[in-house]
């Protein structure tokens, strides 16, 4: 099992969020600013991956249309336990 592949589908699925839950016209940002997996040793599968990421968004009432903090925990946990991997995710608001 790869936990780089895990990752990379979970930031797919991110990227997703915003573009299929805000109205186009109101305006919102979710970016993974950080993705760590590994060593120096390129021929060693990491046996974790972490990634952080930033949400952006003009409106409070946005929040709750992109479904932010545990209304999307449970989608990235999903992701990552239908390839094998253990998922957590927290989430640290006005950081």
């Amino acid at each position: 099992i790869d936990p780089v592949v895990c990752g990379a589908q979970i930031v797919t699925a991110i990227q997703h969020i915003v573009s299929r839950t805000v109205d186009p016209a109101d305006s919102a940002v979710i970016s993974v600013c950080k993705f760590q997996a590994g060593t120096k040793s390129l021929n060693v599968v990491p046996e974790s991956v972490e990634l952080e990421a930033l949400i952006r968004n003009v409106k409070a009432a946005l929040e709750k249309a992109v479904g932010l903090g545990k209304n999307i925990s449970p989608d990235l946990v999903a992701i990552a336990s239908n390839l094998g991997e253990p998922g957590r995710l927290a989430f640290n608001v006005g950081e």
